[in-house]
This record gives C-alpha cells, sequence and structure tokens, in this order.
C-alpha cells in the first residue's frame, strides 16, 4: 500500500466519482455564466437538479415534508446557546 493510500483511503468509487464530476461542472459553469445547465427554480413548478446516475430535474423529493413544515414558526430567538 503507497503512502497516500495509507493518508487518504482508497480511492472512490467510478459512480461516486461521476457525480463529483456532475457536481463541479454544474458550479464551474454557473460561475462562468450564471446557468447551471438546468431550468432556473420556479415557486409553482419546484423542480430540484437531483445529482445521481442517471441525473435528474424532477419535482421536489420532499414536498410531503415542506409541507409538514411549511407553516411552523420557530421560537424567537431561536435558544441556540444554552
Amino acid at each position: 500500500m503507497s503512502f497516500a493510500a495509507r493518508l487518504i483511503g482508497p480511492a472512490p468509487y467510478p459512480a461516486a466519482e461521476e457525480v463529483s464530476a456532475q457536481f463541479r461542472t454544474a458550479w464551474a459553469r454557473f460561475a462562468a455564466s450564471g446557468d447551471p445547465g438546468w431550468p432556473a427554480y420556479e415557486p409553482g413548478e419546484r423542480l430540484t437538479r437531483v445529482f445521481d446516475l442517471p441525473p435528474a430535474v424532477t419535482p421536489y423529493p420532499e414536498e410531503t415534508s415542506r409541507r409538514l413544515w411549511q407553516d411552523h414558526v420557530p421560537p424567537q430567538p431561536l435558544p441556540l446557546m444554552t
């Protein structure tokens, strides 16, 4: 086993590398042009980019959870420190 492999572990799976490449490409494209490569978000449609194999633009996958929490108002101020 090489010294680098001992420090950082085995190489990632090819599928993980492909999803990572999709993500990096989208960020670079967005930084260069303002267009990540899929339609802009529209509140009425709630389409969401899902980085997976294969990649997809789909309706928001957590719609049930979003609706459950949409009217919840957290206490003010939030008790973040005790």
